[in-house]
Order: C-alpha cells, then structure tokens, then sequence
C-alpha cells in the first residue's frame, strides 16, 4: 500500500504544473549544452530553446498562411439547414469547418509532437495557424462587429479523463489561450463535459491510425454541465477543434449546443485530414 501511495504521488508531481515546468527547464538546459536538432528536417539547430529551424518555421508558416474550407471530406459533421438554390448535390448544408492546412508531412509532424510529445515551445507557432482559421471562419460567418447580436462563444471539446490522465494537460486549451482572438469571441470552458460513455470503445489506436469507420464509432459523447443551457439559448458558438478527420467529435458536440438552443456557426481547426489521393 504505501509502495502504490508513493508510485501515485510521483505520478501527480510528474503531470503536475511544477512537475512541467521542471522538466521544460532541464530540456532548455541540456539544449544549452548539446546539439539541439530541428523537429522538421532533423538538421542540426543551433538556437537553444527553439524546436524547428528557420526553413521549417517558415515552411509551416506557408502551409497554413491561408485557411480554407474543409467540410467537404468530413462526413460525419451535422447538416445544418438546405441550400436554397442547391449550390451542389442534393443541396444538404454541412456545418461549415476552416482549416489553416492540411494534417500531413510537417504540420502533422508537428500537432503530435505538441500534443503527445510535450513540446510545448510549438504552440505559439500553432496557436498563430489557428487564430488564422478563426478569423476567417468569424469574418464569414458572426454577425459584424458592432451589430446587435455580434460576439460569439468559443466553445472546444472537454478532455476525456483518460486524456488528462495520460497527458496530464489540455493541448487544445493552451492553443486557445495562446491565441489572438477575433474581436467579440469569448473562449469558454466549464459548460460541456464528457458524458463517460462512448459509441464503440476504441483502444489501442492513435487516431492518425484508425480508419474513418471506428474513428465515428469512437466520437465521444457530451452533456451539459448544470446551468449551461441558460447560458447557450440563444447565444452564437463558434466550436474549435485541433484536427478534423471525419468531424464526429465536433457532431457530437454540436448536438448537445443546439439542443440547447445555441446557434452553431462553424468550426475552425487547426489541421485537416486532406482528401483520398491529395
């Protein structure tokens, strides 16, 4: 017993907000005295305290200078209403999502080092993509700034327990409060959580790996924590998100927003999944 009391307090220091901090000073150090290599190409960096060189920054940079629509190839994500004429199709209006770029080569390279890996010294790197897509998605699709219902929440999904209990951490909150947010938007926490159920349990898999079948049987499901719904009648959401592969976590979080009577404009992601034979 004291030897599993003692393996659990190691385990608090070690994810705890000390715990991180004295780890990012021991690597700043070691980087400091040791060759420091890019993330990106591998090749020798030799600014301390940095995580990509300057090539690779500015490549990612390009990668996501312009931030497009991405809703096309995300199947899963909610109708929203009929396009009147049809612009396409059978004229079914999908929630509209904006991407900085696509998931692959360096900026995928770089979300799972973020994420998983801990490095945290990308994330205004990352932040600066997705305040890119939030602009754009908040220009196109709020009210203007100055209009009588102009301002949105910024709503994102909660992290499952076992994501904080395995990282320790909420990447896609620290992206968002390292982000420049457009005028009116209001980063809000505390009125979703996760409900402790899911479609079909899914373990074993990183997400990058599972087909787009078992990627919409795992999209987790979300409740309203007490007094929310006051909050969201009525109010307009704009849902945030790292990345968008078949786009069931964002369904599934705009179900529960909308049966609140929020009024769902758009996503905006860091990365999206690119297309078959992109």
């Amino acid at each position: 017993m004291d030897t599993q009391r003692l393996l659990a307090g190691l385990d608090r220091m070690w994810f705890s907000r000390a715990g991180r901090g004295v780890r990012s000073a021991a690597a700043e150090a070691f980087g400091l005295a040791a060759p420091v290599w890019c993330l990106g190409c591998r090749a020798q960096e030799h600014r301390p305290g940095e995580e990509l060189c300057a090539d690779c920054t500015a490549d990612f940079r390009a990668m996501t200078a312009r931030p497009f629509r991405a809703e096309g190839h995300a199947e899963a994500l909610p109708v929203t209403g009929i396009q009147s004429p049809p612009a396409a199709g059978d004229g079914l209006m999908v929630l509209p999502a904006y991407a900085a770029g696509f998931y692959s080569t360096l900026v995928s390279e770089l979300v799972i080092r973020f994420k998983d890996d801990e490095r945290i010294r990308l994330r205004p790197l990352l932040a600066a993509a997705l305040s890119r897509s939030l602009a754009a998605a908040a220009e196109d699709l709020l009210p203007p700034v100055g209009a009588v219902d102009s301002g949105a929440l910024l709503i994102w999904p909660p992290a499952s327990l076992r994501s904080r209990i395995r990282r320790g951490r909420c990447p896609v909150t620290e992206l968002v409060t390292a982000c420049q947010l457009p005028a009116g938007c209001t980063p809000t926490t505390g009125l979703v959580r996760p409900s402790g159920s899911v479609i079909t349990a899914v373990t074993g898999d990183a997400q990058k790996t599972r087909s787009k079948r078992r990627r919409r049987q795992a999209g987790s499901q979300f409740i309203l924590t007490p007094g929310a719904a006051e909050r969201l009648s009525g109010a307009d959401v704009l849902l945030i998100d790292d990345v968008l592969t078949t786009g069931a976590t964002l369904a599934a979080l705009y179900g529960v927003l909308t049966a609140a009577g929020a009024r769902v404009h758009a996503a905006a992601v860091l990365a999206a999944t690119p297309p078959a034979g992109w």
